[in-house]
């Protein structure tokens, strides 16, 4: 087991997750005023960061813009103060500044959503070009940025890679407009997916299969989670009823938690038309009827499962619970947990299926469309990314997971597994948090299966609010 650990690490810190292979071609252009002067051309050299060149751009301030409520890991870090994680994420920014010429800077706007977009909107309406890079909420006002002129197209950035790992390829093939990159998604971005936390002493106490092994052997599905669900439920207070008081085997809040299930099925819910627009007619696929009907069976006809309303956390808190579905970016909440506990990717539709997949439900990154200097806004955007990957990634699984949250070396490899899964949707990213986003979950709400009648009265506003972006990007 450990030798397998070791390799899924050694493999962490040497690729990241590519769900499929496109790669997107940065343009040639550059500004004509740029500060930017290359010394020379980097020899041949296994370090990225050699191979991207060096640069001097004369201190110029390079101003990231995003909000704090919505972070696992530092940014914006001003002092080393002995912690791993927190130190390389200040060694990154020092790094930047050292060694590109630069100041890095950042604005670290209170709340979670609308607020960077917001500033990034007012400042390129002015003219102001106060902004270097934007990293911001799907849901917060980026359609309307996007449609509105406020963005630079990634593709016209000199010096980015799309085809290296440190960026995901992924968004890169479902994202893009046209040929038109709005916003992107590199390592400099702490991920946030759904994941399955579990209770090993519950595990241990029902004689249960190791869910470990069953990732690994690729025969952990979505039937495996609610056969094993029913198995560890038990009328604890011997009530006759099963309640809040008893334990669970399976437990989910139905909000966004159930976004998700479907992708961790291999459904992507999107897909483009003939004439290139987004349709969400794989929401009316047999696929996600199946989807749909197995998923309703576990809420609603599984004993083992609780349906939370309220209080998400604490039946699990309390050792009530087997398996609880929540997120990768909240770990931090389980910190003080005293049981032994571990952590899963999704299940998988069935074993047929050959790959886990994670819904990527992240920030983006966007460059303002006043940028005066593309040349290092594309060097700084690279560089960030090669760093991360390189130093700021293995910090967070070496410190963050392996002595302070995660507490085994299978639940690190598990962890890898959900990162390099990750997959992006255009109605998650592109629709402002539009109701059919949540098919599953209103559906679920509702104990119902009728999908087909939920994507006939929804598909046409949503496809609406896609297509009046793509208008607006596609038509400029």
């Amino acid at each position: 087991m450990k030798n397998r650990f070791t390799a899924l690490l050694l493999a962490l810190i040497l690729t990241l997750p590519a769900f499929t292979s496109c790669g997107s071609a940065p343009a040639s252009e550059t500004s004509a005023d740029t500060a930017a002067q290359t010394v020379e051309t980097a020899p041949e050299t296994t370090d990225p960061l050699d191979a991207l060149g060096s640069y001097d751009f004369g201190g110029k301030p390079y101003r990231i813009v995003t909000c704090e409520g919505f972070f696992f890991s530092p940014y914006n870090v001003e002092e080393e103060n002995g912690d791993l994680l927190n130190d390389t994420a200040y060694q990154r920014n020092r790094a930047m500044e050292e060694r590109y010429n630069i100041s890095m800077e950042y604005e670290m706007l209170p709340g979670s959503f609308t607020e960077a977009t917001q500033a990034i909107t007012t400042s390129v309406t002015a003219g102001d070009h106060v902004y270097s890079l934007g990293i911001v909420h799907p849901f917060g006002g980026l359609t309307g940025m996007i449609a509105g002129g406020y963005t630079y197209d990634w593709n016209k950035v000199p010096h980015v890679d799309f085809t290296k790992e440190w960026w995901n390829q992924s968004f890169n093939k479902e994202l893009i407009i046209g040929d038109i990159l709005p916003c992107a998604s590199s390592d400099f971005i702490y991920f946030n997916s759904g994941a399955i936390y579990f209770n090993k002493g519950i595990l241990t106490n029902y004689n249960l299969e190791s869910p470990y092994e069953l990732v690994y052997e690729g025969t952990w599905t979505w039937d495996k989670l609610s056969e094993m669900a029913a198995a560890a439920a038990a009328d604890l207070n011997g009530d006759g009823v099963m309640d809040n008081s008893d334990q669970y085997g399976y437990s989910i809040i139905n909000n966004h938690r159930m976004v998700p299930v479907s992708y961790s099925c291999g459904l992507i819910t999107s897909s483009l038309d003939e004439n290139g627009y987004p349709v969400v007619s794989n929401m009316a696929s047999e696929k996600a009827v199946d989807i749909v009907n197995k998923y309703y069976k576990i809420l609603h006809e599984n004993d083992g499962t609780w349906l939370a309303s309220a209080d998400e956390l604490v039946p699990f808190m309390e050792g009530r619970v087997l398996f609880l579905h929540y997120v990768t970016q909240n770990i931090k909440a389980l910190r003080e947990l005293e049981f032994d506990f571990g952590i899963l990717p999704q299940p998988k539709f069935d074993t047929a299926q050959k790959e886990y997949y994670s819904l990527a439900q992240s920030n983006v990154m966007v460059i303002p469309a006043d940028i005066e200097d593309p040349d290092m806004a594309g060097v700084i955007s690279e560089a960030l990314a090669i760093y991360s990957n390189q130093h700021v990634l293995p910090a967070l699984y070496e410190t963050a997971f392996n002595y302070k949250y995660l507490r085994d070396e299978d639940s690190i490899a598990m962890f890898d597994i959900i990162k390099n899964s990750l997959v992006y949707d255009k109605l998650w990213n592109y629709a402002e948090g539009n109701s059919s986003v949540y098919f599953l979950s209103q559906l679920m709400g509702k104990a119902s299966t009728d999908v087909i009648s939920f994507y006939e009265s929804t598909h046409t506003a949503v496809e609406k609010v896609m297509a009046d972006l793509y208008d607006a990007v596609l038509n400029k």
